[in-house]
């Protein structure tokens, strides 16, 4: 077998290019989750009801997994993934953790500190030279698997030669140790999706496009417009152990993805142009992974709730994020508001840069990571939360802010900033976040940011190279 060595950034997970920021967080509120008239409930075996909101329940069924300044722009889905004839995904082999924490090859050997050796892969599947945070999930597609596609329909077995059209009706049909195939093309609703089963660490519900190709689009346009944090959302996760993978989900009237469960992964999505933030952990959400998302261009219509990202309002413990790129968001790149003073969250190598957007206003706040809220304001807002090799850049106000958190128990390690109102801020009544490692000697703008391609599996490439490149590319 063919094999290429690629190298690896020995750096530890959480931010890279992160930005936190400090403000007055007026209107951090959450719609709380509630059915609309005319809700259709899809339980496993039973009959489906016409109306409004989508319920999806499997009832006891187990499942589950442990632009440029003034103007719209679009964002690239990143690499391509080898794929096999049929559909079936080419198995990468993954990078997974070592005992000490140092990051493996897929022949066991160790990264070394800093850019070195990494692990060895097949020839036409390599990964970047980022940060892997892709899952080690096996995603090759097996016999009894469940496919839809929009051309298909819901009375067919859902077999990819078969599929059936709607995530409802294949979610009906699932059971543990299936997955769900979303083939390419747009999947409309004018109503919310909810996300309640709860499956298992052992047999988790995925839900996955298929790599190599376009990703599937969940279009929730047809909501009624918001007027002022009154939409539907898109997805809403209350279940467990349910893992979303290599879809696009744009236009809800509020959030694209709200999550209240717990052990659930989004993984390779790319969310926008929702009128509010594009995924927010709420109310108990704990234990979730969001990892290689992109959130952008979401905008409410204050213009001052809509982040690309926020673990706010009363989360749970062990929040995780790692991977993901928040640009040109109306308000904030991360939002921490009154997460819980227990409830630290930690993120790896995350990007925050360009806030607020082209539809920013006056409400907007415009920082990349807000990591709390004054006790004045609102409780639980003084959480350790902990950043590692996160960047923040060309923020209208501060790159990484208490906004208010008086811990002093914030962390920021081997975090860049540059070209923001301010770089490191307190809030009010806050300490400023501890940092250490600073990087301050790069300068990559926000189309470069934003156009950056993620590799095979998703992961963002290393920001110091892409910095070269582009040197290189203008002759400097």
């Amino acid at each position: 077998m063919t094999r290429v060595r690629t190298y690896l950034i020995g750096i530890s997970i959480s931010c890279f290019f992160a930005a936190c920021s400090a403000d007055g967080g007026g209107g951090n509120t959450s719609v709380p989750v509630g059915g609309s008239s005319g809700s259709t409930v899809i339980a496993t075996g039973g009959a489906v009801s016409t109306g409004g909101s989508t319920v999806i329940a499997t009832g006891g069924t187990s499942g589950g997994n442990s632009g440029g300044t003034g103007g719209i722009v679009t964002q690239p889905s990143g690499g391509t993934n080898g794929t096999a004839s049929g559909g079936t995904e080419s198995v990468i082999e993954p990078i997974e953790a070592g005992p000490d924490g140092e990051w493996m090859s897929d022949e066991g050997g160790s990264s070394d500190a800093g850019i070195g050796e990494g692990g060895d892969y097949d020839a036409g599947t390599t990964v970047g030279d980022g940060r892997p945070c892709h899952s080690s999930v096996d995603w090759t597609s097996k016999p009894d698997d469940i496919w839809i596609s929009p051309s298909g329909r819901d009375e067919n077995p859902g077999t990819e030669a078969s599929p059936k059209q709607h995530l409802s009706a294949a979610i009906a049909a699932w059971t543990a140790g299936k997955t769900i195939w979303v083939m390419p093309g747009t999947y409309s609703h004018s109503s919310k999706f909810s996300l309640s089963t709860n499956a298992t660490s052992g047999a988790p519900l995925r839900i996955s496009g298929v790599t190599g190709g376009d990703k599937p689009v969940f279009d929730f346009s047809g909501e009624p417009r918001a007027t002022f944090n009154n939409g539907e959302r898109g997805f809403e996760i209350s279940g467990s152990y349910i893992h979303m993978r290599y879809l696009e989900v744009k236009k809800a009237a509020d959030n694209c993805l709200y999550v209240t469960g717990a052990n659930n992964t989004l993984e390779w999505l790319v969310v926008h142009e929702c009128q509010d933030t594009g995924i927010q952990l709420s109310n108990g959400a704990a234990s979730n992974q969001v990892l290689n998302v992109d959130s952008y261009l979401n905008a409410d219509a204050s213009g001052e709730n809509a982040d690309g990202f926020a673990p706010k309002l009363s989360i749970g413990q062990n929040n995780y994020f790692c991977g993901t790129r928040s640009y040109q968001n109306a308000d904030d790149g991360y939002d921490c508001w009154a997460s819980g003073n227990q409830s630290p969250v930690k993120f790896e190598y995350c990007w925050a840069f360009g806030h607020p957007g082209p539809t920013a206003t006056a409400n907007g706040d415009g920082n990349g990571f807000k990591l709390g809220s004054p006790a004045l304001s609102a409780s639980g807002g003084n959480a350790p939360h902990e950043l590692i090799d996160c960047f923040a850049f060309h923020n209208r106000s501060a790159g990484f802010t208490a906004n208010g958190n008086s811990s002093g128990q914030i962390t920021c390690t081997n975090c860049g900033v540059w070209d923001n109102g301010t770089d490191w801020s307190a809030g009010s009544g806050g300490q400023t976040p501890q940092h250490t490692g600073d990087i301050t000697n790069l300068d990559v703008s926000v189309d470069e940011a934003m156009n950056a391609p993620r590799d095979v599996r998703g992961n963002l490439p290393d920001i110091t190279k892409l910095v070269r490149s582009q040197k290189a590319a203008a002759g400097g």
